[in-house]
């Protein structure tokens, strides 16, 4: 198969008009990247005059949305075209949206709009006129992997997944930097291969995010000897940020704002390329592997695991704060029934798995949430998933739980392929948080007051209003955490949205 590049957004409406096809849009689009095999990721459709055929990649990161009412069907890589292509006005999928509002991220195909499906890994879709179209998508079967030698066969697997990129990949890339392990891994083995990028960047965060990313890649970079760029996060304008980001990711999350300047650095620079290493924390260094929920998962007992997972995303207060923050308009979502049998619905498809929590969180968390930055923030870029190769991502999910549950096997995987930047150290988590200052409170806290004290819309200001004022005033983390402040930026952000194709809020 060859090979294929292009990061460029695409749509198409099809529609039956005096009975024959009527095509706007894109007939034939390819968004991601192919390596050889006819792996990667990646989104395609291709309308030949007489079918329609979409697919995407084996672990489907690249989101391809599709709508079908019946008279008209449309895909489209970004949610905001879609609707325009359609010509019609987005409507709320309660069940949906009470998912993410709860967890943080979405779960299978569903997202926030009511009839918007997103083609899920291995997806196909193929259309012909006068009939419906016919869907399909699984996950790739992980099986059991050999607990033998577990180190030395991920770090044969990464470089096999890096030789992969090498291939395809040109030397106008630049590669984000943190203080953590997955990031580290990519450039050590770039730095193997010979591989130099025209900078590594990192993001300097504020308060109350301490900066260990800055100081650590940056002892990574002197190693290297690579030029090294530090992002630094505006001060002004935090509340616009998150609203911008929420719709950059299309409604899918309300994680992560903090990578948007990130974005436009890349941009500005001009480089076309770039890394990303999504998925290698939830693979192999035992993110969110928690025993009792795990036990739970393993002995099929869907309901403590989905406790589990509310009351872990949902702490301080969550689930009273969500019904109390919520305005008239989206009430319904106050009900959590509809998103507990969603969640219900997805934790089931896993069952069976050798780590079925890990393979939840990465085919969901990762996939609709942390995904989010290489395919829709860096969408301007082509954006190197190396964690994503089917070999390595099979391997890691095949593990026993035992090989991640001391959290290391990444930090001995590292140490072994480069035994002088695996001896770094890493960030440390117990570096003590510095308190936002008054400018970057009144940036983020006094927009969301003016919104909050307007009529109609998202937000129950009688609930918000005092509490933005408060934290404007106050800072600290009991007023700014426990009723979520960034779910409620993204509620206002997602009213705006719908107000512009004609919705009320």
């Amino acid at each position: 198969m060859t090979t294929q590049i292009a990061s460029q957004d695409g749509w198409l409406r099809m529609s039956m008009r005096g009975g024959a096809p009527a095509v706007a849009g894109q007939r034939s689009h390819f968004k991601g990247y192919t390596v050889a095999g006819g792996d990667g990721v990646f989104a395609q459709w291709d309308w030949d005059g007489e079918r329609l055929t979409a697919r995407t990649c084996p672990t489907g990161f690249l989101p391809l949305y599709y709508y079908w009412d019946g008279e008209q069907l449309a895909l489209s890589t970004r949610i905001a075209d879609l609707f325009t292509a359609l010509g019609i006005r987005p409507r709320i999928d309660d069940a949906a949206l009470g998912v993410l509002l709860r967890l943080g991220f979405l779960v299978g195909d569903r997202t926030p709009f009511a009839g918007v499906r997103v083609l899920g890994p291995q997806g196909t879709l193929t259309w012909q006129p006068g009939t419906g179209p016919v869907v399909h998508s699984s996950y790739p079967e992980a099986g059991r992997a050999d607990t033998q030698d577990v180190p030395a066969r991920y770090v044969t697997l990464f470089r096999n997944a890096m030789a992969r990129i090498a291939d395809v990949m040109t030397d106008n890339f630049a590669v984000p930097l943190s203080g953590g392990r997955d990031s580290r891994h990519i450039a050590l083995e770039l730095h193997r291969m010979g591989a130099r990028p025209q900078f590594a960047l990192t993001a300097r965060h504020l308060p109350p995010r301490t900066n260990e990313d800055v100081r650590v890649a940056t002892q990574l970079c002197q190693a290297m000897c690579w030029p090294h760029r530090v992002v630094r996060q505006p001060v002004l304008g935090q509340y616009a940020q998150e609203c911008a980001h929420a719709e950059a990711v299309d409604f899918l999350t309300f994680e992560h704002a903090w990578t948007l300047p990130l974005r436009d650095a890349l941009h500005a620079s001009g480089v076309t390329e770039t890394f990303d290493g999504v998925g290698g924390d939830v693979l192999s260094a035992g993110l969110f592997q928690n025993e009792a929920l795990l036990a739970a998962y393993l002995a099929g007992d869907i309901a403590a695991v989905r406790n589990g997972l509310l009351d872990h995303w949902s702490q301080l207060g969550g689930h009273a704060a969500l019904s109390d923050t919520l305005g008239s308009g989206l009430a319904a979502l106050a009900d959590p029934g509809p998103a507990a049998a969603l969640i219900d619905a997805e934790l089931e498809r896993h069952l069976g798995q050798p780590n079925p929590l890990k393979s939840f969180y990465f085919w969901n968390r990762s996939r609709r949430g942390t995904g989010l930055l290489p395919f829709k923030i860096l969408s301007r870029h082509v954006a190197y998933a190396p964690y994503l190769d089917r070999p390595l991502m099979t391997f890691l999910l095949g593990l026993d739980p035992a090989a991640t549950r001391d959290r290391t096997l990444h930090t001995e995987t590292i140490r072994l392929a480069d035994h002088v930047i695996g001896s770094i150290p890493y960030e440390s988590k117990s570096e003590p948080a510095t308190r936002q200052g008054m400018a970057e409170r009144v940036s983020f806290y006094m927009p969301m007051l003016a919104k909050a004290l307007a009529p109609g819309g998202a937000l129950n200001g009688r609930f918000v209003a005092p509490r933005a004022a408060q934290a404007c005033l106050l800072g600290g983390d009991l007023q700014s955490t426990w009723w979520k402040p960034r779910r409620v930026a993204y509620l206002a952000s997602l009213d705006r949205f719908m107000n512009q194709f004609g919705v009320p809020g």
